[in-house]
């Protein structure tokens, strides 16, 4: 039975919901909670018809008519003096047990809507952490957040009023049968009087469900400049931007309201024609049941018209659930939108563990062509990293020096050519056993708002070598004059450290892995002397035991490399070390003068 109830489930959502195919998804997980949902609707709405039925037997009686035939065979030989009382116990019996089982339903429902939020939101950030380097990119982060916050916002709304709406859909059929039971022309006037209401509703769902995307559409927008504005804060205030950026804020918001308007106009003027509609109902049916009855059974008159009235807040509460319901519908758009793996590149989830680097690391013929670019930002280029080694890159801005760390890291993938690890593909290894034997240094370190112990931890969550890894990086002196030490709260994007403490703490991050490949990219290009010296005695304890990749602009990191490479608009100019490379006198060595006549190169304080 449970069964087959839901494979007919399963065929009436789909068939519904076609149209959202990954809010499908989400929901036909669940359909035994559903199903759970609907017995004790179904069972509420039984109730509720019954309860009129006993209360029409009551007014009846009352009235010193007959009960009608369909009750009269379940209450034969009750004395009519008691009959009364024990109908309208009934009927409030009835009612008591119904109210129960709407609670019931209700309970089932926000555990369903609870259940289905979380799964939504895990799935999105799944989704958006899974996406490749290269497709994510494509994304603002002001969408990314507005993504995430979906399912909080409309997942509770949609559940909660389709559990309405199926409630207001299944008392409005129980109590057209208690009318057809009762008089088989007043209900069929009902239906007329629904079909010729329906119309006037439809027209206006329709105007909310378009108006509810446009709405969604421009709250995204306003949300997005917002959570960019803040970001800038700083570059705001030293460029006097304030008023520019409240300016575009206020554009933005200018073309929101009149759509919010819109929307709000809508949802607020159903419950007044519901309203109107009601009166109209129940005035239809008192005036076409004098005359269709002729004055006789009043007991059945009085109880239509409760029974009219009653079907037209059933109605009115259905129509205020769907139009909430499709208010939504530019929100599960966009959940569509998100969960959809149509238009998206995933990162690679195939390959073989990476055993850890015996010999060299190899580029060969390697092309890289970024998809905003028309031209390839590296060209044909051919490298060797033997283990153990510091390898040096050098060039000017967009010599493709960062291109080479982006396909190292595999970020993007070689548009043409190949990248060796001991003689085999780099392609043919998981990206995620790869990039654990790597530790990354970048210039514009990611910081979070944590102590410094956690931020450090974040390079190997599971180690307590916090302190052996800050000493090797030569960070855990400044710590320890801290107030705190390790337990310092270093403020949101490490506003409290300057520049140089940042770097030997993204350098503690990255040792702390005890990568097999340690790779700095411009990790000393923003750092006084002070600090630069602290990065470069770093690094000589490493040199030997790792291999090292660094991209430096300034030479005076990249003297003790054991190889350079000087790039030049995506090619390889000129190699070798620091000696070899300033007797060549070539572009490397301008680059050297160019620095020393701006200030005086040295590798000590």
């Amino acid at each position: 039975m449970l069964t087959k109830c839901k494979t007919s489930l399963h065929k009436y959502l789909h068939k519904y919901l076609k149209e959202f195919p990954e809010l499908w998804n989400l929901l036909s997980n669940h359909l035994s909670l559903f199903i759970l949902i609907l017995i004790p609707n179904l069972t509420a709405a039984l109730l509720e018809g019954l309860s009129f039925a006993l209360m029409l037997g009551a007014i009846s009686v009352l009235s010193s008519e007959p009960i009608p035939p369909f009750m009269s065979q379940f209450f034969k030989g009750i004395d009519p003096s008691k009959l009364f009382l024990t109908l309208m116990i009934l009927s409030v019996l009835c009612q008591g047990i119904r109210s129960a089982f709407t609670g019931i339903a209700l309970y089932v429902n926000t555990l369903l809507s609870f259940r289905i939020q979380e799964e939504s939101q895990l799935k999105i950030y799944r989704k958006i952490f899974n996406l490749s380097y290269r497709c994510i990119c494509g994304y603002k982060i002001g969408d990314l957040a507005e993504y995430t916050k979906i399912p909080p916002i409309i997942i509770n709304v949609i559940l909660d009023n389709a559990n309405k709406l199926i409630v207001s859909c299944l008392m409005v059929l129980s109590t057209l049968t208690i009318m057809f039971l009762l008089n088989v022309k007043l209900a069929l006037l009902t239906l007329l009087l629904l079909g010729l209401t329906g119309g006037l509703h439809k027209a206006i769902i329709k105007k909310i469900g378009r108006a509810s995307e446009k709405l969604s559409d421009s709250v995204v927008e306003c949300s997005k400049q917002t959570i960019q504005s803040l970001q800038s804060i700083r570059t705001i205030h030293t460029y006097n931007r304030q008023e520019y950026i409240h300016q575009k804020i206020h554009q933005i918001l200018d073309k929101t309201i009149p759509v919010s308007k819109k929307v709000y106009f809508w949802n607020n003027f159903i419950p007044s024609i519901n309203e109107l509609l009601g009166v109209f109902f129940v005035t239809s049916i008192l005036i076409t049941g004098i005359w269709i009855l002729d004055g006789g059974a009043l007991s059945v008159l009085i109880t239509f018209i409760a029974l009219t009235h009653r079907l037209a807040i059933r109605i009115q509460y259905g129509n205020i659930a769907l139009g909430a319901i499709l208010t939504q519908k530019g929100s599960i758009l966009r959940l569509e939108e998100i969960l959809s793996d149509h238009g998206k590149e995933f990162a690679p989830t195939t390959g073989i563990p990476f055993p850890g680097l015996k010999n060299e690391i190899k580029l060969e013929h390697v092309e890289l062509q970024y998809q905003s670019s028309d031209k390839p930002a590296i060209h044909k280029i051919s490298l060797l990293i033997p283990k153990g080694k510091t390898i040096a890159l050098v060039g000017a801005s967009g010599a493709g020096k960062s291109s080479i760390l982006d396909l190292l890291l595999r970020l993007y993938e070689p548009t043409q050519g190949k990248i060796l690890i001991d003689g085999k593909n780099l392609k043919e290894f998981s990206i995620g056993t790869w990039r654990d034997h790597l530790g990354v240094v970048s210039q514009d370190t990611a910081i979070f708002n944590d102590t410094i112990e956690e931020n450090i931890r974040f390079g190997l969550p599971e180690t307590t070598k916090v302190k052996q890894a800050a000493e090797l990086a030569g960070f855990d002196e400044f710590v320890q004059t801290l107030p705190d030490g390790y337990q310092t709260i270093v403020g949101e994007r490490g506003i409290r450290l300057s520049g140089g403490q940042k770097q030997r703490l993204a350098l503690s991050r990255a040792l702390i892995r005890n990568p097999e490949i340690l790779i700095l990219d411009e990790a000393t290009s923003n750092l006084d002397s002070q600090s630069e010296y602290l990065i470069q005695c770093a690094l000589e304890k490493l040199q030997g035991n790792r291999t090292i990749l660094i991209v430096a602009h300034r030479l005076s990191t990249i003297m003790n490399a054991d190889h350079i490479y000087v790039l030049d608009k995506g090619e390889v100019l000129e190699e070798g070390n620091h000696p070899s490379l300033l007797n060549k006198g070539g572009k490397y060595a301008k680059f050297w003068q160019r620095q020393a006549s701006v200030c005086e190169v040295s590798v000590s304080p």
